[in-house]
């Protein structure tokens, strides 16, 4: 009994991390979508970031080049937590990631929005979110280990509790992002899939 209420509270731990990562990937999109209609549109077109997600240059990609560039931003997004999670002081960095994650997306759907009106916002639906949910996922799980790892690292240096079996817990640590990039990678295909399904139809 003592047994699964410990799994129970583990389980609740994990969701309400997964749901204040969310948060604040939320306050990203909202931060992204004040200065997109805060700032001169002109100006802000000529931003190579905004400009990458127009639908008329994204739907003509070649879906190979979707993949690697959807891959490569994935990637990016997990390096940060994960030579963050090395450091024992990183906790209070590690929640801007998905700030940034949220501003980049927030950044996608409005530029969406702008091009193509409210089917812009049909076509952020379709060819953005399903993978960017993939990969906030991934963003999340990755930043909670990289906390754990980091308040391992803090008690270690900071107070006068032995930890043994730090090495093993390392290890564990990089099989557990690299099965993080494995997630990433279906999320960049999954990108790559949505625009070569529905190019055709917006």
């Amino acid at each position: 009994m003592q047994t699964i209420q410990n799994s129970l509270s583990q389980q609740n731990k994990k969701f309400r991390f997964y749901i204040i990562v969310l948060g604040f990937v939320i306050m990203g999109v909202a931060l992204a979508t004040a200065c997109f209609y805060a700032l001169d549109k002109s100006s802000l077109m000529q931003l190579s970031f905004v400009s990458d997600y127009l639908s008329d240059k994204r739907l003509a990609s070649n879906p190979t080049d979707i993949l690697f560039s959807s891959f490569v931003t994935g990637t990016l997004f997990l390096i940060f937590p994960f030579v963050l999670g090395f450091c024992a002081v990183s906790k209070p960095v590690l929640y801007l990631i998905p700030i940034f994650r949220g501003i980049g997306l927030g950044t996608a759907i409005c530029s969406l929005y702008y091009q193509l009106g409210y089917k812009g916002i049909i076509v952020a639906l379709v060819t953005v979110i399903p993978s960017s949910v993939i990969m906030t996922y991934a963003l999340a799980v990755g930043i909670r280990e990289a906390s754990c790892i980091s308040g391992y690292l803090f008690s270690v240096m900071f107070t006068d509790r032995n930890y043994s079996g730090m090495i093993n817990a390392v290890k564990l640590y990089c099989v557990k992002f690299l099965v993080l990039e494995a997630v990433t990678t279906v999320g960049a295909a999954v990108d790559a899939l949505s625009i070569f399904l529905f190019s055709n139809f917006i």
